[in-house]
């Protein structure tokens, strides 16, 4: 049986947590480079929206393929912590606004 390392668990969910910054930033500078229109339309916040889900999209596809790739050329620890970092930091996004 192998033995699983805390290093790579660790690894994993470091990086699947922090995927999240990345639509974070994205989504900020989206947000900057978008200006309302006169009649108070809300094109910025509607970019930030866009940018944020459509980046986590792929980010999260990302993880799950990277995720399975891993674990099928037996990285079995760092595979299977980066998808659950991933869905950890869905997770939290989906509670932070509720509280």
């Amino acid at each position: 049986m192998p033995t699983s390392n805390l290093g790579q668990r660790l690894l994993g969910l470091a990086i699947g947590l922090a995927s999240h910054s990345i639509a974070f930033l994205f989504g900020f500078i989206a947000g900057r480079l978008v200006q309302p229109s006169e009649g108070g339309g809300f094109e910025d916040i509607a970019a930030v929206a866009l940018v944020f889900l459509g980046t986590d999209a792929i980010i999260g596809l990302a993880a799950l393929i990277g995720g399975g790739v891993l674990i099928a050329k037996g990285r079995r620890d760092l595979g299977i912590t980066l998808i659950a970092g991933w869905l950890i930091g869905v997770v939290a996004i989906w509670l932070f606004p509720r509280n």
